[in-house]
Protein backbone atom coordinates (compact mmCIF):
# COMPACT_ATOMS: atom_id res chain seq x y z
CA UNK A 1 0.00 0.00 0.00
CA UNK A 2 1.26 3.50 -0.80
CA UNK A 3 2.34 5.47 2.22
CA UNK A 4 -0.06 8.18 3.34
CA UNK A 5 1.62 11.55 2.92
CA UNK A 6 1.00 14.91 1.34
CA UNK A 7 0.63 13.74 -2.23
CA UNK A 8 -2.51 15.01 -3.88
CA UNK A 9 -3.90 14.77 -7.38
CA UNK A 10 -2.51 17.46 -9.69
CA UNK A 11 -6.04 18.00 -11.02
CA UNK A 12 -7.06 19.01 -7.49
CA UNK A 13 -4.75 22.01 -7.68
CA UNK A 14 -5.21 22.52 -11.41
CA UNK A 15 -8.92 23.10 -10.92
CA UNK A 16 -8.11 26.36 -9.14
CA UNK A 17 -5.37 27.55 -11.50
CA UNK A 18 -7.18 30.75 -12.35
CA UNK A 19 -6.90 31.89 -8.74
CA UNK A 20 -3.12 31.76 -8.66
CA UNK A 21 -0.24 33.62 -10.23
CA UNK A 22 1.17 31.17 -12.80
CA UNK A 23 4.72 31.59 -11.48
CA UNK A 24 3.71 30.82 -7.89
CA UNK A 25 1.86 27.70 -9.00
CA UNK A 26 4.85 26.65 -11.10
CA UNK A 27 7.20 27.10 -8.12
CA UNK A 28 4.88 25.16 -5.82
CA UNK A 29 4.68 22.24 -8.22
CA UNK A 30 8.47 22.24 -8.59
CA UNK A 31 8.80 22.16 -4.83
CA UNK A 32 6.51 19.17 -4.49
CA UNK A 33 8.56 17.24 -7.05
CA UNK A 34 11.77 17.59 -5.05
CA UNK A 35 13.22 15.06 -2.60
CA UNK A 36 13.98 16.81 0.66
CA UNK A 37 17.74 16.40 0.25
CA UNK A 38 17.80 18.77 -2.75
CA UNK A 39 18.56 21.62 -0.40
CA UNK A 40 20.20 23.98 -2.89
CA UNK A 41 17.21 23.80 -5.25
CA UNK A 42 14.76 24.20 -2.37
CA UNK A 43 16.61 27.35 -1.27
CA UNK A 44 16.48 28.71 -4.82
CA UNK A 45 12.72 28.19 -4.88
CA UNK A 46 12.45 29.87 -1.48
CA UNK A 47 14.30 32.91 -2.86
CA UNK A 48 11.93 33.07 -5.84
CA UNK A 49 8.90 32.80 -3.56
CA UNK A 50 10.07 35.76 -1.47
CA UNK A 51 10.45 37.76 -4.68
CA UNK A 52 6.85 36.87 -5.53
CA UNK A 53 5.73 37.82 -2.01
CA UNK A 54 7.31 41.26 -2.42
CA UNK A 55 5.14 41.81 -5.50
CA UNK A 56 1.95 40.31 -4.07
CA UNK A 57 2.03 40.10 -0.27
CA UNK A 58 -1.61 38.95 -0.12
CA UNK A 59 -1.12 35.75 -2.15
CA UNK A 60 -1.69 33.06 0.47
CA UNK A 61 -0.34 30.27 -1.76
CA UNK A 62 3.10 31.91 -1.57
CA UNK A 63 3.13 31.57 2.21
CA UNK A 64 1.78 28.03 2.11
CA UNK A 65 4.64 27.19 -0.26
CA UNK A 66 7.15 28.92 2.05
CA UNK A 67 5.71 26.92 4.93
CA UNK A 68 6.35 23.78 2.88
CA UNK A 69 9.91 24.96 2.11
CA UNK A 70 10.77 25.29 5.78
CA UNK A 71 9.12 21.98 6.61
CA UNK A 72 11.32 20.31 3.98
CA UNK A 73 14.43 22.01 5.40
CA UNK A 74 13.54 20.98 8.95
CA UNK A 75 13.08 24.60 10.06
CA UNK A 76 10.20 23.82 12.40
CA UNK A 77 10.00 27.23 14.08
CA UNK A 78 10.00 29.10 10.75
CA UNK A 79 7.35 26.79 9.32
CA UNK A 80 5.24 27.30 12.45
CA UNK A 81 5.64 31.08 12.23
CA UNK A 82 4.44 30.99 8.62
CA UNK A 83 1.48 28.85 9.68
CA UNK A 84 0.46 31.61 12.11
CA UNK A 85 1.10 34.33 9.52
CA UNK A 86 -1.33 32.61 7.12
CA UNK A 87 -3.82 32.19 9.96
CA UNK A 88 -3.58 35.87 10.92
CA UNK A 89 -4.16 36.96 7.31
CA UNK A 90 -7.76 35.83 7.82
CA UNK A 91 -8.16 34.82 4.20
CA UNK A 92 -10.98 32.53 3.13
CA UNK A 93 -8.92 29.70 1.66
CA UNK A 94 -10.01 27.88 -1.47
CA UNK A 95 -10.43 24.12 -1.51
CA UNK A 96 -6.92 23.27 -2.71
CA UNK A 97 -5.25 25.89 -0.50
CA UNK A 98 -7.13 24.58 2.54
CA UNK A 99 -6.03 21.03 1.72
CA UNK A 100 -2.37 22.01 1.44
CA UNK A 101 -2.40 24.27 4.49
CA UNK A 102 -4.18 21.79 6.76
CA UNK A 103 -1.82 19.03 5.67
CA UNK A 104 1.15 21.15 6.68
CA UNK A 105 -0.53 21.99 9.99
CA UNK A 106 -0.98 18.29 10.70
CA UNK A 107 2.65 17.53 9.90
CA UNK A 108 3.79 20.22 12.32
CA UNK A 109 1.41 19.02 15.03
CA UNK A 110 -0.69 22.22 15.00
CA UNK A 111 -3.78 20.15 15.57
CA UNK A 112 -6.15 22.74 17.05
CA UNK A 113 -5.69 24.97 14.00
CA UNK A 114 -6.22 22.00 11.69
CA UNK A 115 -9.37 20.99 13.58
CA UNK A 116 -10.80 24.49 13.24
CA UNK A 117 -10.29 24.50 9.47
CA UNK A 118 -11.75 21.00 9.14
CA UNK A 119 -14.88 21.87 11.13
CA UNK A 120 -17.02 22.41 7.99
CA UNK A 121 -16.03 18.90 6.87
CA UNK A 122 -17.39 17.43 10.09
CA UNK A 123 -20.61 19.43 9.79
CA UNK A 124 -21.23 18.28 6.20
CA UNK A 125 -19.46 14.96 6.52
CA UNK A 126 -20.25 13.41 3.15
CA UNK A 127 -19.03 16.50 1.31
CA UNK A 128 -15.99 16.58 3.55
CA UNK A 129 -15.28 12.95 2.68
CA UNK A 130 -15.46 13.83 -1.01
CA UNK A 131 -13.24 16.90 -0.81
CA UNK A 132 -10.80 16.14 2.02
CA UNK A 133 -10.90 12.40 2.62
CA UNK A 134 -7.13 11.83 2.95
CA UNK A 135 -6.73 14.83 5.24
CA UNK A 136 -9.65 13.88 7.50
CA UNK A 137 -8.26 10.35 7.81
CA UNK A 138 -4.79 11.70 8.60
CA UNK A 139 -6.25 14.04 11.23
CA UNK A 140 -8.14 11.15 12.86
CA UNK A 141 -4.98 9.02 12.84
CA UNK A 142 -2.66 11.64 14.32
CA UNK A 143 -5.14 12.65 17.02
CA UNK A 144 -6.13 9.01 17.59
CA UNK A 145 -9.74 10.19 17.47
CA UNK A 146 -11.22 6.72 17.31
CA UNK A 147 -14.82 7.90 17.09
CA UNK A 148 -13.91 9.89 13.99
CA UNK A 149 -11.87 6.98 12.63
CA UNK A 150 -14.84 4.67 12.93
CA UNK A 151 -17.11 7.26 11.32
CA UNK A 152 -14.71 7.58 8.37
CA UNK A 153 -13.89 3.92 7.88
CA UNK A 154 -17.51 2.78 7.98
CA UNK A 155 -18.78 5.53 5.68
CA UNK A 156 -19.95 4.26 2.25
CA UNK A 157 -17.72 6.89 0.62
CA UNK A 158 -14.63 5.32 2.19
CA UNK A 159 -13.13 3.09 -0.51
CA UNK A 160 -9.87 1.15 -0.40
CA UNK A 161 -9.36 1.27 3.37
CA UNK A 162 -10.44 -2.28 4.20
CA UNK A 163 -7.13 -3.03 5.92
CA UNK A 164 -7.41 0.04 8.12
CA UNK A 165 -10.99 -0.90 9.08
CA UNK A 166 -9.85 -4.42 9.93
CA UNK A 167 -7.01 -3.03 12.05
CA UNK A 168 -9.35 -0.64 13.83
CA UNK A 169 -11.67 -3.55 14.69
CA UNK A 170 -8.68 -5.47 16.10
CA UNK A 171 -7.76 -2.51 18.33
CA UNK A 172 -11.35 -2.37 19.50
CA UNK A 173 -11.62 -6.11 20.14
CA UNK A 174 -8.31 -6.15 22.04
CA UNK A 175 -9.36 -3.16 24.15
CA UNK A 176 -6.38 -1.23 22.78
CA UNK A 177 -8.31 1.90 21.77
CA UNK A 178 -7.34 3.93 24.83
CA UNK A 179 -3.74 2.74 24.67
CA UNK A 180 -3.53 3.71 20.99
CA UNK A 181 -4.61 7.23 21.94
CA UNK A 182 -2.14 7.49 24.80
CA UNK A 183 0.82 6.13 22.83
CA UNK A 184 0.16 8.66 20.08
CA UNK A 185 0.03 11.45 22.67
CA UNK A 186 3.33 10.35 24.19
CA UNK A 187 5.05 10.34 20.80
CA UNK A 188 3.70 13.77 19.83
CA UNK A 189 4.45 15.33 23.21
CA UNK A 190 7.98 13.95 23.44
CA UNK A 191 8.80 15.03 19.87
CA UNK A 192 7.09 18.41 19.95
CA UNK A 193 9.01 20.84 17.75
CA UNK A 194 10.94 17.96 16.17
CA UNK A 195 8.42 16.25 13.86
CA UNK A 196 8.23 18.01 10.50
CA UNK A 197 6.35 15.35 8.54
CA UNK A 198 4.04 12.66 9.90
CA UNK A 199 3.50 9.80 7.45
CA UNK A 200 1.79 6.50 8.12
CA UNK A 201 1.03 3.25 6.37
CA UNK A 202 -1.10 0.19 6.96
CA UNK A 203 1.04 -2.88 6.26
CA UNK A 204 0.47 -6.61 6.12
CA UNK A 205 3.38 -8.59 7.51
CA UNK A 206 3.20 -11.11 10.30
CA UNK A 207 0.56 -8.79 11.73
CA UNK A 208 -1.66 -6.17 10.14
CA UNK A 209 -0.05 -3.00 11.47
CA UNK A 210 -0.19 0.78 11.58
CA UNK A 211 3.37 1.98 10.92
CA UNK A 212 4.33 5.59 11.58
CA UNK A 213 7.22 7.30 9.80
CA UNK A 214 8.09 10.41 11.78
CA UNK A 215 10.46 12.67 9.87
CA UNK A 216 12.35 14.82 12.36
CA UNK A 217 14.82 17.70 12.41
CA UNK A 218 17.21 15.71 14.58
CA UNK A 219 20.77 14.95 13.51
CA UNK A 220 21.05 11.39 12.23
CA UNK A 221 23.70 10.58 14.84
CA UNK A 222 21.35 11.66 17.65
CA UNK A 223 18.28 9.73 16.50
CA UNK A 224 19.22 6.43 18.30
CA UNK A 225 19.38 8.34 21.59
CA UNK A 226 15.91 9.81 21.01
CA UNK A 227 14.60 6.37 20.04
CA UNK A 228 15.90 4.83 23.26
CA UNK A 229 14.30 7.57 25.35
CA UNK A 230 10.97 7.10 23.57
CA UNK A 231 11.08 3.33 23.94
CA UNK A 232 11.76 3.71 27.67
CA UNK A 233 8.89 6.20 28.01
CA UNK A 234 6.50 3.89 26.19
CA UNK A 235 7.64 0.85 28.15
CA UNK A 236 6.99 2.80 31.32
CA UNK A 237 3.48 3.53 30.09
CA UNK A 238 2.76 -0.11 29.16
CA UNK A 239 4.02 -1.27 32.55
CA UNK A 240 1.87 1.27 34.39
CA UNK A 241 -1.21 -0.02 32.56
CA UNK A 242 -0.29 -3.69 32.83
CA UNK A 243 -0.56 -4.25 29.08
CA UNK A 244 1.72 -5.70 26.44
CA UNK A 245 3.32 -3.50 23.81
CA UNK A 246 0.98 -3.03 20.85
CA UNK A 247 1.88 -5.69 18.28
CA UNK A 248 -0.12 -3.94 15.57
CA UNK A 249 1.63 -0.60 15.89
CA UNK A 250 5.15 0.60 15.10
CA UNK A 251 7.00 3.87 14.66
CA UNK A 252 10.35 5.02 13.35
CA UNK A 253 12.29 8.27 13.47
CA UNK A 254 13.85 9.39 10.20
CA UNK A 255 15.92 12.46 9.27
CA UNK A 256 13.77 14.98 7.43
CA UNK A 257 16.36 15.07 4.63
CA UNK A 258 15.58 11.45 3.73
CA UNK A 259 11.96 12.16 2.77
CA UNK A 260 11.13 11.52 -0.87
CA UNK A 261 9.32 14.04 -3.04
CA UNK A 262 5.76 14.68 -1.86
CA UNK A 263 4.50 14.74 -5.42
CA UNK A 264 1.42 16.06 -7.14
CA UNK A 265 0.46 12.69 -8.55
Amino acid sequence: MEEYNQAMASSYLQNDDDEYDDQVLFLYKQLMDLPFNKIETILQIEHSLYEEAAEDPEDELIYIALMQVNTMLGNYDKAKALAYKIWDMGIDLGRAERYLYVNNLLNLGLLDMAASLLKPCFEDFNQGMKDYFAIILKFATITANTNLLERILTNPLCVGEEDYLELYKKYKNYNYIEHFKNVQKILLNELQGKICVYDYDITRGVFLSLDLSLYVNIDKAEIPEYEQKLKAKLQEYYASKGVEKLSNFSWSLLPISTHIAMGLD
